[in-house]
């Protein structure tokens, strides 16, 4: 090729250069764009995955609170037997030991080791010449205030809050 015709193409040759450049410029960015979609898709899978995970957890620990609710209305009805005196009946009994084996399957450790305090105190003395009614009352309070910390951990009251009372009705 001579000279002339050289130049005479060398406009084209740099169109389609500039032409192609583009192209591929083009080609790689939205490669690029395409795969950044790509990764904050698995992103948002992921995202929703952990959130849905930490959902059912928090749902989890509200029905187990629910439930210890529940457990400890029951336990603290039946916890009666220890202050009725010196004979409780046998439903009461069974009362008793029905609740205490639900909440020794679904509470807290520390809780059933008050709860054991209290059934060791009673079952090891003699009930017929044991009358400590001061030292009931305290065992029982400690559970009571011991199951409100697990369903209201910031309260601010103590076994000192927690009133035995008979209702006296004057005629």
């Amino acid at each position: 090729m001579s000279k002339k015709k050289k130049s005479k193409y060398r406009w084209f040759y740099e169109i389609l250069s500039i032409i192609l450049i583009t192209i591929v410029l083009g080609v790689q960015s939205y490669w690029a764009k395409k795969s950044e979609n790509f990764a904050t898709k698995e992103d948002i899978g992921d995202i929703t995955k952990i959130v849905e995970d930490v959902k059912s957890e928090i749902q989890e620990r509200e029905m187990i609170k629910g439930q210890r609710r529940v457990f400890y209305t029951d336990l603290s009805e039946s916890m009666i037997i220890f202050l009725k005196g010196n004979n409780p009946s046998t439903d009461d009994n069974k009362y008793f030991q029905k609740n205490y084996s639900k909440i020794w399957i679904w509470d807290k450790d520390s809780t059933i080791i008050k709860l054991n305090k209290l059934i060791d105190l009673k079952t090891t003395t003699n009930f017929v010449n044991y009358n400590n009614l001061e030292s009931d009352q305290i065992s029982y309070a400690e559970i009571m205030l011991h199951m409100r910390k697990e369903i209201v951990p910031d309260t601010k009251l103590s076994i000192n809050d927690y009133r035995f009372f008979i209702v006296v009705n004057e005629k």
